[in-house]
């Protein structure tokens, strides 16, 4: 995800609130460390250039602040490209989050109004914002890398992409599911403690570490072979329910969470 701002002139034409400009702004900004990063932001212009401005309903889109309603083209053309803005709040109205686009000429057809997500500054909404771009970057990313984001800090085994990436993509999106759900478990102990159902305990006797498996009962019932151990997960193995063989998974699966933990101490 590009971290650069948008805009439909250079900074120097962009005029924020009277006769002030975007360069203004950037040139009050104290520290020269601040001005150059703020400066680096700035620079990809005009909004033509980088989104499809194709659709002429766009220019039908108002934004209303206070008793105006004012040309809202260039916000319509971001939203349809799926952009955040990003707002300087110069009014209370534009403290929204989102931002509502508005068609208000009576005209056909008739358009929904358009709610673009907004980063104006307030501590809440700048968190919001950054769920937002966590979710799209996670939704963006392979199912290998989105297992990773969902389970934190982590540690794999140089058999746990293979056994993953030779898994039907079905059988991918179920295991990150059901992570995401042993995540999201509210009498959690810990993110991903056994459960008996979701996650079950595994550990082997004369085990020095703690083996847990995920299971996946839908399609082919994979179980995913891992340990929680001082907030890292060590993601070591894939096996099947029914193959026969879960008694040397397990064991596979402890030799590997050994040889992991080891090499990080």
């Amino acid at each position: 995800m590009t971290k650069q701002i948008i805009t439909h002139k250079v900074p120097a034409e962009c005029r924020l609130y009277g006769e002030l400009t975007l360069n203004h702004a950037l040139d009050r900004l104290e520290s020269r460390d601040d001005r150059v990063y703020a400066y680096s932001l700035f620079n990809l212009y005009p909004i033509h250039e980088y989104f499809n401005d194709d659709n002429i309903d766009f220019l039908r889109y108002r934004l209303v602040i206070g008793a105006e309603s004012i040309e809202a083209t260039n916000l319509a053309i971001a939203g349809g490209s799926d952009a955040f803005l990003f707002t300087i709040a110069v009014h209370d109205d534009l403290k929204n989050n989102p931002l509502e686009l508005a068609i208000i000429d009576g005209s056909e057809p008739p358009l929904d109004n358009m709610l673009l997500p907004s980063l104006f500054g307030d501590p809440t909404n700048t968190d919001q914002i950054c769920v937002e771009i966590d979710a799209r970057k996670l939704a963006a990313s392979s199912l290998y890398d989105q297992l990773l984001q969902v389970v934190g800090e982590h540690r794999v085994s140089k058999q746990f992409p293979r056994d993953f990436n030779s898994l039907t993509s079905d059988a991918q999106q179920q295991i990150v599911e059901h992570f995401s759900l042993a995540k999201s478990r509210t009498t959690s102990i810990t993110p991903f403690f056994s459960d008996g159902d979701l996650i079950k305990d595994v550990t082997p006797n004369r085990s020095n570490y703690p083996v847990s498996e995920l299971r996946v009962f839908k399609g082919k019932a994979t179980r995913t072979y891992f340990s929680e151990y001082n907030g890292i997960m060590y993601l070591v193995n894939i096996g099947y329910k029914n193959s026969g063989d879960q008694s040397n998974d397990i064991q596979t699966a402890k030799a590997s969470i050994e040889k992991l933990i080891k090499v990080g101490k």
